[in-house]
């Protein structure tokens, strides 16, 4: 009856339906985002971009036109890029502005590459490229451009070929060396690695599983020769009765003659006729006759010779004896088995026991590896620095460059774009505040709407009842008195104000033009259709766990059907553990259901009141457990005896969940319905509730407290309330 998991469809009306439900989740999302964003963009500093332009000297571009194309550009910028990004460049430019602190007279490493990120360079044409510098200031960022591109033509006129020869020879030896120390030692490695392939770290998840697949063969193996050994002792225990017995002696068998067979046949035939016919029947006569004259036939026959044939137990002593050999030859084998068991063992555990040596030997030679590595690019990263002087030098004899437009003040910062940035974030954090929100409805336990009941559940729905909000109509409640009458008499008749039962959500009694008030209408009339047929129909409302409204559409449903069903219909509180339908109505604590069970004999006025049309029996006396009133004769004999007097009666029992006392209602009542209440009614709690409540005379749900916005009768409820609400005079 119910399905186990929750399908949302993620459409663009559920997503601003879940939206609505938590707009304050929506709204306060997007404004934290949008708030981060914009103190980010309001703190973070402002930078500005300028830009120079430099190309190849005329004379030089004469020389690229007759070339083929190998000092352009784009095939001369990665040398560009290592004078241009070089210390001799950035280090004066950067002392001169104060850019960065200098450690020990030098600017560090990790201050040349954060001046090296704010440097670009982009190639315009094939003799052309921008150098461009982002930072704070715009006087500052154009001073700036304008020295390294300065710099980087002065640069091209250094000759430092013979120094950097020097130094690049240096290098390659130290590097030469340290290359063969890195083979060295990746040699060792591998053949270390090698040699324990099969207990490195990284085979310690395999063997531990191959371990523990043989301890489980092992145990597999303990198991089968134990049970063959019980096998084994519960055979020779078996043969050794059976010797006792004496199975080894033949047994004489003792064949039937036809008139033997004849007479069983027909002794069998004569029980079956007795079993049929009284013993005046003729053929029973006959066929005792008959019985009476056969055996005095057997009892004259000569005796016939008895043949002399194996016996079953003797049969099954063989069989025993053969199956002791197959189990003590079985049980040889299990050795043989046991001994390749340990030493496959002991190959995997000393396997597990060797791995931490391993890592520890494998670490210390990744260790020193590493050592040799670090030292071998730091010489690396110097013989590129180098290099830098080799290319100075083909530049110098290939190309040469100068400024064709030195760098301007830019017009307006480069970063943050903050307009941008704001617009971004308001549209993300909304984007992040709807996804959070549908997550957290995925997430939300509880049935939300018809909808999605019915989705879980094939449980027909009766009725989608609005939450009973005095203002959901817009119609102000008139004030006015209702008396309560106790049936008996004896008492002055109480006048029950509007505003309290209207308060306690009596609508069907204090705003009948409500919506709420319909759908409690159209509910009795599907209540009155299921239930045609009964001479006095007895309906029964409860719920799953507590909470969900029962009592309330109990009494509203009651209201309705006293205003439509000709005749008087009774409302009983059958809640004898928690009765809370005198409270509702304002009726006196007193007798009531409970009461009349224990006297089942007594006048039923004594526990009625009257509210209007609708006759209520309350609880009573409450008990702590009634089950034995319940399921004694008494309840069914009074709520015969109620049927005799009423016309239709609405028992409002407790929920199925926590106690026993609606399961044995139901088998009373002629039909049942059962209450969900919307965003409070536990899906699981749903699903264990109708696999518990096995109730055949289920008609349905009611769901209380649903969101008219949200349902698909919303337009439905606009209408009614626009054009129907509140026209009645």
């Amino acid at each position: 009856m119910t399905s186990p998991t929750r399908q949302t469809e993620f459409t663009v009306a559920n997503l601003l339906d879940v939206a609505r439900r938590r707009i304050l989740l929506v709204l306060s999302v997007a404004v934290a985002v949008t708030g981060a964003v914009t103190y980010y963009a309001y703190h973070r500093p402002v930078l500005y971009r300028a830009q120079a332009l430099l190309g190849v000297q005329s004379n030089v571009r004469d020389v690229v036109q007759k070339t083929d194309g190998a000092a352009r550009v784009q095939d001369q910028l990665l040398t560009i890029k290592e004078i241009a990004f070089g210390r001799p460049v950035l280090e004066p430019v950067m002392d001169k502005f104060g850019l960065y602190q200098k450690h020990d007279g030098k600017f560090s490493e990790t201050d040349l590459e954060k001046m090296r990120a704010a440097l670009k360079i982009t190639v315009e044409t094939d003799d052309t490229f921008h150098l461009s510098y982002e930072g704070e200031g715009r006087e500052r960022v154009t001073d700036v451009t304008n020295a390294v591109a300065n710099g980087f033509v002065g640069s091209l006129a250094e000759d430092r070929h013979q120094q950097e020869t020097d130094a690049s020879a240096t290098l390659d030896a130290e590097l030469t060396t340290l290359r063969t120390a890195l083979d060295k030692q990746e040699e060792q490695m591998k053949r270390y690695k090698q040699s324990a392939v099969n207990s490195l770290p990284d085979r310690l998840d395999m063997n531990m599983r191959l371990l523990s697949n043989i301890q489980a063969e092992q145990e597999a193996i303990n198991e089968s020769q134990a049970g063959d050994q019980a096998k084994l002792s519960a055979v020779q225990a078996e043969m050794s009765e059976l010797e006792k017995q004496g199975v080894m002696n033949p047994t004489q068998v003792h064949e039937k003659s036809l008139q033997e067979v004849k007479l069983d046949d027909l002794k069998l035939h004569l029980k079956q006729l007795k079993s049929v016919y009284t013993d005046k029947y003729p053929e029973i006569a006959a066929t005792e006759q008959e019985i009476r004259d056969l055996e005095r036939a057997i009892a004259a026959a000569p005796p016939k010779p008895v043949s002399v044939e194996p016996s079953a137990a003797h049969m099954r002593y063989l069989q025993l004896k053969a199956e002791k050999e197959s189990l003590q030859q079985r049980l040889k084998s299990y050795d043989a088995q046991r001994a390749d068991i340990q030493a496959r063992m002991q190959q995997m555990q000393g396997r597990v026991q060797a791995t931490p040596t391993h890592e520890i030997a494998i670490a210390e030679l990744s260790r020193g590896y590493e050592e040799t590595k670090t030292r071998y690019n730091t010489l690396l990263a110097k013989q590129q620095e180098m290099r830098l002087a080799t290319g100075l030098e083909r530049v110098n004899r290939s190309m040469s460059f100068k400024v064709v437009e030195a760098a301007t003040l830019p017009t307006g910062p480069s970063t943050p774009r903050r307009s941008r940035l704001l617009s971004m974030a308001l549209l993300g954090g909304l984007a992040l505040g709807f996804l959070a929100a549908f997550a957290l409805e995925q997430m939300n336990p509880t049935i939300t709407s018809v909808k999605e009941l019915q989705t879980f559940t094939d449980l027909p729905v009766l009725a989608a009842l609005p939450n009973l909000d005095a203002k959901f109509n817009g119609q102000p409640i008139k004030e006015s008195a209702i008396p309560l009458v106790a049936v008996a008499g004896g008492t002055a008749p109480t006048l029950l104000s509007t505003a309290s039962l209207r308060e306690n959500r009596i609508v069907a009694l204090t705003d009948p033009e409500s919506v709420a008030s319909e759908q409690y209408r159209l509910l009795s009339l599907k209540v009155r259709r299921q239930l045609f047929g009964h001479d006095t129909p007895v309906l029964l409302v409860t719920g799953f766990a507590g909470g969900e409204g029962k009592t309330v559409t109990a009494l509203n449903v009651s209201m309705s059907l006293a205003g439509t069903v000709p005749g008087r219909v009774l409302l009983i509180d059958s809640d004898l553990r928690k009765p809370r339908a005198h409270e509702y109505l304002g009726i006196p604590r007193g007798k009531g259901f409970a009461d009349l069970l224990r006297a089942p004999e007594s006048e039923t006025s004594q526990y009625i009141w009257k509210v209007k049309d609708l006759y209520v029996m309350p609880g009573g006396t409450s008990l702590q457990n009634p089950v034995a009133l319940l399921t004694s004769k008494h309840a069914a004999a009074v709520l015969q005896r109620l049927r005799q007097e009423f016309d239709f009666i609405v028992i409002d029992s407790p929920p199925v969940l926590p106690v026993v006392d609606s399961h044995i209602l139901a088998g009373l009542a002629d039909g049942a319905i059962m209450v969900v209440r919307a965003r409070y009614t536990r899906r699981d709690v749903l699903s264990l509730g109708l696999e518990n409540f096995q109730a055949a005379n289920l008609f349905g749900a009611v769901v209380n407290d649903v969101d008219p916005r949200t349902s698909g009768y919303a337009s439905a409820y606009q209408y009614y309330n626009q054009h129907y609400a509140g026209t009645a005079s």
